[in-house]
């Protein structure tokens, strides 16, 4: 396992099956305090989901000012800001010249391949292509 985290947790309800999505981004959902995969970095995220719960189950949501754990989709190195990819995973920014992306996470660590999980400090920020 990759680092150790302090996160600063927030207990939500899954507003769908998030029961293979531990570790991944989450977003606020359409009904108050639940939350649903988060599955574009164009989307803010609220946090990561650092629990496995089926619908109407609490769902354990490392927010920004704490650290977590996330799964990447692809490699990344040490302090690249991250944002969510099409399956909630973890990818590096890269927006283009002018456009925002929503910094969901800093790595605290490098991620070498798809499915590593890494320490991340939580974040929410737009991150804005140059």
């Amino acid at each position: 396992m990759p680092l150790g985290v302090n996160p600063n947790l927030m207990t939500y309800k899954a507003g769908e099956d998030l029961r293979n999505f531990q570790y991944r981004f989450v977003k606020i959902g359409s009904t108050e305090n639940e939350v649903v995969k988060n599955e574009a970095g164009t989307a803010a995220s609220c946090g990561i989901l650092q629990n496995d719960p089926n619908t109407g189950e609490p769902a354990l949501v490392a927010k920004p000012g704490g650290d977590a754990y996330l799964e990447m989709s692809t490699s990344c190195s040490l302090d690249a800001i991250l944002v969510p990819t099409t399956n909630g995973k973890g990818v590096t920014a890269s927006p283009g010249a002018g456009v925002n992306a929503y910094a969901a996470a800093k790595a605290r660590e490098a991620a070498l391949a798809d499915g590593n999980i890494i320490a991340v400090e939580v974040v929410n920020d737009i991150y804005q292509g140059a």
